[in-house]
């Protein structure tokens, strides 16, 4: 068939093109395929007026795409599953990306791209500040609702050591709340570089021994008047310009011997260094020169209204007589920034709707569970319960476990294992969610469902059909 003139330049622009092989056919229809169904307009218009070169070279670029999944799981994504966004900000030399999200109706995996804006090669050191309490990225919805976000592995190098890759994941609080046409917003304060310590050391010898008794952990209202009683407000000594953390005294704790309160507001950022916390390393005894080093720590509430940490420390063997032989060494952990880093990244996904089958409770092990709701989603199934107390669920994830299995709409049968369970909220209401997934393969931590292809959810002798 003769080509007209701007027919001719398409091909030969087309046939300039040089790929690594790879099985695009299939992907490209199978993505096109998807995507029919889950379109946002402004996609939709973008579509229309896309020339045949350009809806060609997105096709290839998002099975590329979508192929840096494989960085961190080895199970397959339903192609269904996943929204393209290719959302990019540049930002002085580096440039982020919001490749892809993986949505079910209460939560969603991304997958972000970090690259030098000129190409090379990216140093690793150089990332998100996934470790920050006060700075690490974070995600909202328009009415300014937090999604809890954290990051689901390490961040990958690419083979071409040209960008850094992370997935992010991030949920509701409500099962029952939905993500479909919101508007969610990523934001980053500042890129960082490799984080380091410094260490401030402080005497206990001007700690009060006076009005020292022994207080259980979960005993708020004592452990509070010990610490208010001593009103040590010892600063600690400054680091790099950083000041303001306080020792607020110690108290004994049952089992767990001499612990500290100490305080430390938001040390922000100086010299483009930000100091995210500040916290007790160890406990040294002087005279020998032993270390007992930090074991947990819980936050209360002084008499004053302020917030004090207080940290206990393992093996500790000390009372209030040892107090003028002691050290406590800080720990003020600071990470080197970026400048002009910041990035803030609106979005929508194409939610993948949760399949829900509301149940009037399940008959197991003799008893009737208050199950109301089997959910099932991209990203995991489950078993949503009345209550916030997880023991009347313990026959289905303790030894004696109830048997469960999957049929898919194929005729395959696969075997589940609930996982344990965590309280939520389902409408407003308190409620248990079990969570049932296949048993975890030794490199990966997820299992990707396609809801429409499950016909049936069976639990011991309980055959739920999944509509």
């Amino acid at each position: 068939m003769k080509r007209t003139p701007e027919e001719e330049r398409i091909f030969q622009a087309l046939s300039s093109i040089q790929t690594p092989p790879a099985p695009l056919e299939a992907g490209i229809h199978a993505r096109l395929a998807a995507r029919r169904t889950h379109r946002r307009p402004y996609v939709r218009m973008a579509l229309v007026c896309a020339c045949l070169l350009a809806v060609l070279g997105a096709a290839a670029a998002a099975v590329g795409l979508t192929d840096a999944w494989r960085y961190f799981f080895s199970s397959p994504i339903p192609s269904s599953a996943v929204t393209e966004l290719g959302l990019s900000q540049t930002k002085g030399e580096y440039t982020l990306t919001l490749e892809d999200a993986v949505a079910e109706d209460t939560g969603v995996l991304l997958l972000l791209s970090l690259t030098r804006a000129d190409g090379g090669v990216i140093d690793p050191a150089v990332g998100l500040n996934l470790s920050s309490l006060r700075r690490a990225p974070s995600l909202s919805l328009s009415d300014g609702t937090s999604l809890s976000l954290h990051a689901v592995s390490a961040p990958q190098q690419s083979t071409d050591q040209k960008a850094l890759y992370y997935v992010l994941q991030a949920s509701t609080a409500d099962r029952a709340a939905s993500l479909a046409d919101e508007t969610l917003t990523l934001d980053l304060f500042a890129l960082g570089k490799t984080p380091y310590n410094k260490t401030a050391v402080l005497s206990l010898a001007e700690l009060s021994a006076e009005h020292w008794d022994t207080y259980s952990p979960s005993d708020f209202s004592g452990i509070s008047a010990a610490l208010s009683r001593q009103n040590a407000a010892l600063p600690v000594p400054a680091v790099d310009g950083f000041s303001g953390a306080v020792l607020h005294g110690a108290v004994m704790l049952e089992e767990k011997g001499l612990s500290i309160g100490i305080s430390a507001p938001d040390m922000g950022v100086q010299n483009d260094i930000l100091c995210d916390k500040v916290y007790p390393n160890a406990i040294v005894d002087t005279r020998t020169g032993a270390r007992y080093y930090h074991g947990s720590m819980r936050c209360y509430e002084l008499e004053n209204g302020e917030g004090s940490y207080v940290y206990s420390f393992q093996d500790c063997p000390f009372t209030p007589e040892d107090l003028p032989w002691l050290e406590l060494e800080v720990v003020y952990a600071c990470t080197p920034l970026v400048p002009d880093s910041s990035f803030s990244i609106p979005f929508q996904v194409d939610t993948v709707t949760s399949i829900s089958v509301p149940l009037d409770g399940l008959e197991l092990a003799g008893q009737t569970l208050p199950i109301h709701t089997l959910q099932i989603t991209p990203l995991g199934i489950s078993l949503i319960g009345a209550g916030n107390d997880l023991t009347p669920y313990e026959c289905l994830y303790q030894d004696t476990q109830i048997p469960c299995s999957l049929t898919k709409t194929d005729g395959t049968i696969l075997s589940l294992e609930c996982t344990g369970g965590y309280v939520s909220e389902f409408a407003g209401e308190s409620c248990c969610v079990l969570s049932l997934s296949r048993p975890l393969c030794s490199d990966s931590a997820f299992t990707f469902w396609d809801p429409g292809e499950i016909a049936s959810i069976a639990i011991g002798d309980c055959v739920l059909p999944v509509a």
